[in-house]
């Protein structure tokens, strides 16, 4: 059986079992997902460490009240990187190696997210 990128029971549970709530919430989470994606791109070319920083974190808060936590984790890593780079810790290049890895993955994440989403009838 397919691990799911949703615990649909929590998240229908954390939206007071209101499946139209839901459903505004997922279309809510893909909305800004899609722009911290854009943000994300324009950070890595820009070295903007403190974006990076600031979309990750927006984007864990929102997964997290989905109960995605694939899309938790790598949002955390993305947020954690993003504030070593701001702090000033580590080497940047390294550090923006480890981010475009982190993206990579959260492009997945987020791709899984929407076909679950998708095959459950939310649009």
């Amino acid at each position: 059986m397919p691990k799911e990128i949703i615990d649909w029971k929590n998240a229908r549970h954390q939206c007071g079992d209101d499946e139209e709530l839901l459903t505004e919430v997922i279309q809510d989470f893909m909305t800004e997902a899609d722009s911290a994606r854009v943000a994300f791109e324009r950070a890595m070319k820009s070295n903007n460490f403190l974006s990076i920083e600031q979309e990750a974190h927006k984007i864990k808060g929102t997964a997290s009240y989905l109960h995605c936590p694939e899309l938790v984790a790598v949002s955390l890593q993305l947020q954690e990187k993003g504030h070593e780079g701001v702090s000033g810790r580590g080497n940047a290049a390294k550090l923006w190696k480890d981010v475009e890895k982190l993206y990579d993955n959260f492009v997945i994440a987020l791709r899984e997210f929407r076909s679950e989403v998708s095959s459950k009838g939310y649009k």
